[in-house]
């Protein structure tokens, strides 16, 4: 074992903006066929319970009204963010293939301009919702 060997190197990107939130993370199975995903990437759980991107789209399930007599109620399927992913990670091209296990910050202080989210996803729409599962937001400047 060569103990001058240079083993990796480490890149500072403006993700983690703050330590007032300790970083935690935990494993996470990625759904297969999404092709590479970048470190930064909010994510979500699908119906099989596997992590895709997350899409604000997927927010606005369909309601409908249930009438139980003494009161009108509404109920919604609604998917939530779970986490952003760690780092880069290849799903692979076909849906057919096998998921990936990977692992997601589930809590933490990150810069909100270098969070990845589906188009049409503007992630500092997310704040009050991700701040409820301990991701906080700080910018970089």
């Amino acid at each position: 074992m060569n103990l001058f060997e240079k083993d990796g190197e480490f890149v500072p990107d403006s993700l983690i903006s703050g330590n007032k939130q300790g970083a935690l993370t935990r494993g996470i199975t990625l759904a297969p066929g999404q092709g590479v995903l970048k470190r930064g990437t909010l994510l979500s759980r699908n119906e099989n319970n596997l992590g895709v991107i997350f899409a604000q789209s997927n927010t606005e399930g369909s309601g409908e009204n249930v009438d139980d007599g003494a009161q009108q109620r509404v109920t919604q399927e609604k998917i939530c963010p779970s986490g952003i992913l760690t780092d880069d990670t290849d799903t692979g091209s076909s849906q057919e293939g096998d998921p990936v296990i990977a692992e997601e910050y589930i809590t933490g202080v990150f810069n909100p301009n270098a969070v990845i989210a589906s188009e049409g996803t503007n992630v500092k729409d997310l704040t009050e919702t991700l701040r409820m599962l301990g991701i906080f937001f700080e910018e970089v400047v």
